[in-house]
């Protein structure tokens, strides 16, 4: 039951363009820079990072905002994080670094960042703490999204949210 419904979901992922499956098997062949499209198609439970919670450094050429990530309580639902920028002397991205947690990773988790929408993303899974130029030379002043999901069946318990920061880097 379990390798038809990671096939069935590597299907829907392949359907919609994705450059990853869902059972966490990245595969980049259809994008050369990783950039990928999240489905529509998944139930998703948003979070706003609010002025007290978003940090803003100002520092010439980079911002940070930081956020509690969310709580994953389901299994097949996107929870997202959402961080606003909107740097008055946004310039073209020249990197975006990043940090998420969980208080433990969950079998068949994926992680992606993306600008904008859901529709710009990267797969970050394999490192909680790193930077892509995957967004370079975009323009910096829109939010940034960290988004969450568990691929798999059955029952999990809480993996709950942690400190998460994005810090464009912008010339």
């Amino acid at each position: 039951m379990k390798r038809r419904l990671t096939l069935g979901l590597t299907i829907l992922a392949m359907a919609v363009g994705c450059a990853t499956d869902l059972s966490g098997n990245e595969d980049e062949s259809d994008s050369e820079d990783g950039v990928i499209a999240l489905p529509d198609s998944w139930a998703r439970q948003d979070i706003q990072a609010s002025p007290s919670t978003g940090a803003i450094d100002k520092s010439p050429g980079s911002e940070s905002r930081t956020g509690v990530g969310p709580t994953i309580y389901s299994k097949n639902v996107l929870y997202t994080l959402t961080l606003p920028f909107a740097a008055p002397h946004a310039g073209p991205l020249t990197s975006v670094v990043y940090n998420w947690g969980l208080s433990y990773k969950p079998a068949g988790l994926t992680v992606y960042l993306c600008r904008n929408t859901t529709s710009t993303c990267v797969t970050i899974t394999s490192l909680q703490s790193g930077s892509t130029t995957a967004f370079n030379p975009q323009t910096s002043n829109v939010p940034f999204i960290l988004a969450f999901i568990v691929s798999d069946t059955g029952t999990m318990s809480p993996a709950f949210g942690q400190t998460d920061q994005v810090i464009i880097n912008h010339s």
